[in-house]
């Protein structure tokens, strides 16, 4: 097996404003690293103003690295969203950079995977991205807290088009059917 050094991301996440909408992203090696090749993450916020004006700061609030039972090296970060002043949106969108990984394919899938609390409001987003294989690249998931769900679910087509932060503030979950699915807010 080669051990190939290298930079890439995943994402976009968002993540809404205030301590209670703090998400942590965890991220599994299916395959073996080289112990000399530990991961590293940082998050990368995205300088669109649109998606966060000036003043958006995110804190790392939590860091792990470890050995999972099953022998898999997994990396968590929990990230809460310090200030998303006068915005029209309410969630920071960032993207964890990643250094010593393989480069995966950059092509996203409309799917996303959705953090959210009882009630279906949606805390957190993560825009999943094509795999070719999976025993290759990491896998990132949402972590839940107490009283917090996580679902990967089917983008709709009508809401696309929307950029993630965007498609953060417009839709809630429905959890009324067999499956959650996303929805769009009603006004």
């Amino acid at each position: 097996m080669s051990y190939e050094v290298d930079v890439g991301g995943l994402g976009p996440i968002t993540v809404g404003e205030g301590e209670a909408n703090q998400v942590t992203v965890g991220l599994v090696w299916p395959s073996e690293i080289a112990s000399f090749q530990w991961p590293r993450l940082s998050p990368s916020i995205h300088c669109d103003a649109e998606q966060n004006p000036p003043g958006t700061r995110l804190r790392i609030v939590g860091e792990r690295y470890g050995i999972q039972g099953d022998g898999q090296q997994f990396t968590e970060f929990t990230i809460l969203n310090d200030r998303n002043p006068s915005g029209p949106f309410p969630a920071a969108t960032f993207t964890l950079s990643l250094m010593v990984m393989p480069r995966h394919p950059s092509d996203c899938v409309m799917r996303v995977q959705v953090l959210f609390d009882e009630a279906g409001k949606v805390k957190a987003t993560y825009h999943l991205r094509a795999e070719n294989n999976a025993k290759k690249y990491p896998v990132a998931s949402l972590r839940p807290q107490e009283g917090e769900h996580v679902a990967t679910v089917e983008i709709p087509k009508e809401l696309e088009h929307l950029k993630p932060n965007a498609l953060h503030a417009s839709v809630r979950v429905d959890r009324s059917g067999a499956t959650p699915r996303l929805v769009a807010k009603t006004q």
